[in-house]
């Protein structure tokens, strides 16, 4: 997977979120148990989507978390760069995070297409329009 599992949890997490009605305010512990992730690692993975704005919290009885943004504005994209620092075209095929075209990885020439296809699918693809297969985009 290219994904750390915070990002993982981040994607999952804001795609419920964007299937609710709008504005409904989700509890996290409904959240962690829709989607079977611990309450405590789920609790700082959306602290991290709040701080960059993709994500309104309320704290309190009725508390929880919605979209701070339309979904439409938000890319999966924007929620990995949120959780980890880094976008999808930057990520090598090794793990390497030292690796560019100046330090390859030993898989660097081969991973660079399908990095580029991956990063343009992450940033291309928003909450709103989720529902796209990569193979939907490869065919087109």
């Amino acid at each position: 997977m290219f994904c750390s599992k915070a990002c993982e949890y981040a994607i999952r997490s804001m795609i419920f979120l964007a299937d609710q009605s709008q504005n409904d305010i989700v509890p996290i512990s409904k959240l962690s148990q829709e989607l079977e992730i611990s309450f405590t690692f789920l609790t700082k993975v959306l602290q991290q989507l709040t701080e960059k704005g993709y994500l309104i919290s309320y704290k309190g009885a009725k508390g929880g978390v919605c979209l701070g943004k339309a979904p439409e504005e938000i890319s999966l994209d924007d929620i990995v760069q949120a959780v980890s620092g880094h976008n999808m075209k930057s990520i090598c095929a090794t793990g390497n995070p030292d690796c560019d075209g100046l330090h390859p990885c030993p898989l660097h020439d081969r991973w660079q297409p399908i990095q580029k296809m991956l990063g343009d699918f992450y940033k291309e693809t928003n909450l709103e329009n989720y529902k796209v297969s990569l193979i939907d985009k490869l065919i087109k």
